[in-house]
């Protein structure tokens, strides 16, 4: 799936900090200049649902801030999968 990387990168490289979805789009945006912004946040709301699908990344919504309404963290449970099973289950 394209922008995995990128999207597991950034959340890998922070595991214990909450991310809105524009600050993901703008991280996979600085690193894949030929992309337009529209065609980058749909490719990140497919591998953040893939990832959700998969364990791991934690959401939560916020209630009183704008925009998507929702934050986006990988997870620490035990459980989740590991780095390199969840690159390849979002990059089929």
């Amino acid at each position: 799936m394209k922008y995995a990387k990128e999207v597991i990168d950034l959340l890998s490289s922070h595991p214990h900090r909450w991310f809105k979805r524009r600050e993901i789009v703008r991280y996979v945006l600085s690193h894949d200049s030929r992309s337009t912004q529209r065609g980058v946040v749909v490719g990140v709301q497919r591998v953040l649902k893939q990832l959700q699908e998969s364990s791991y990344i934690s959401i939560r919504k916020t209630l009183c801030e704008s925009g998507s309404g929702f934050m986006y963290k990988r997870s620490t449970r035990k459980r989740h999968m590991n780095y390199l099973k969840a690159a390849q289950k979002a990059a089929q």
